[in-house]
């Protein structure tokens, strides 16, 4: 877990504060709302926390709408 602190560490100070110093603030806050997420994401794993699979929520909202096809033998 302090690994993934480290390394997030590192990447904001070297690509994250030139970028913010610079920027717009629209993108500042894109690429810092996106950092957060990425930084939650990395700690959730870290402690060992499963995370639901995104392609696995959308495959059964295709099949609840109709879209699936069985599978080719």
């Amino acid at each position: 877990m302090v690994y993934v602190f480290m390394v997030f560490a590192l990447i904001a100070f070297f690509y994250l504060l030139p970028l913010l110093k610079k920027s717009p603030k629209r993108d500042r806050i894109i690429v810092a709302a996106i950092f957060v997420f990425v930084l939650a994401v990395c700690a959730l794993t870290a402690q060992g926390v499963e995370l639901p699979n995104p392609l696995k929520t959308a495959e059964d909202i295709v099949k609840a709408i109709g879209l699936s096809y069985p599978p080719l033998k």
